[in-house]
């Protein structure tokens, strides 16, 4: 992708900060005790393409809901609240924020060409409930985390393979499909992938594959609707 890795290392260290003065505040959330929320229960993870919507009334009935940054727009318009968000922020600010309010958890992404977003989303950022911060540079930090994968989609997979569900179940995390609406607070309506989004998917359906199979050799039955 031409992304520069200095400039992700570099965003790590803003990570980390930002994690460490959280967790001097008390509110900082790890992966122990996101993990106590995701192990052994049916988890649904819900993504950015456009058949998302068709299954709102199935994934009411998931344990935990894990949604996938613009996704939590959608589900709050009906009225369901996200266990956890995974995002980078490059969602609808004001859905993050109220998801935030109601009781979800944050996993914000910190990379290079974002971490000042993340530091003007901090300083709006008044939930009770806990935070944490990941990055893309693998050993870095203490307090602050790497989980697996490349976009938004496939690090909520990741996060939530590596915390050992009963199930998992992906609702609009095909690929192929067009980007829903939801995705960026620019697009008005469901969108055929512009060039660099296609780029994106391919990666991101890489690892998809990769970690339903290492999910099925753990045991953990993860399936795409």
């Amino acid at each position: 992708m031409g992304y520069d890795r200095i400039g992700d290392c570099f965003a790590a260290s803003v990570a980390e900060q930002l994690a460490y003065e959280a967790w001097l505040r008390d509110h900082l959330v790890d992966i122990t005790t996101l993990c106590r929320i995701i192990s052994s229960n049916y988890v649904c993870i819900a993504g950015g393409s456009s058949s998302l919507e068709k299954h709102i009334d199935y994934i009411d009935k998931c344990d935990v809901l894990v949604a996938v940054d613009g996704a939590t727009r959608v589900l709050l318009n009906n009225g369901i609240i996200p266990s956890i968000v995974v995002t980078d922020l490059d969602g609808e600010w004001g859905s993050l924020l109220k998801a935030a309010d109601n009781g979800s958890y944050l996993v914000v992404h910190v990379h290079g060409d974002n971490y000042r977003n993340v530091l003007s989303f901090i300083t709006n950022y008044n939930s009770p409930y806990g935070f944490m911060f990941t990055h893309q540079c693998p050993g870095w930090g203490q307090y602050s985390g790497f989980v697996p994968g490349f976009t938004d989609g496939e690090r909520a997979l990741g996060l939530t393979i590596l915390c050992k569900p009963g199930r998992v179940v992906l609702y609009g995390m095909r690929t192929w499909e067009k980007v829903g609406y939801w995705s960026k607070p620019w697009l008005k309506k469901n969108t055929p992938p512009w060039p660099s989004k296609s780029r994106k998917l391919k990666v991101a359906e890489f690892f998809i594959r990769l970690f339903m199979i290492h999910g099925l050799l753990r045991g953990i039955n993860a399936v795409r609707r």
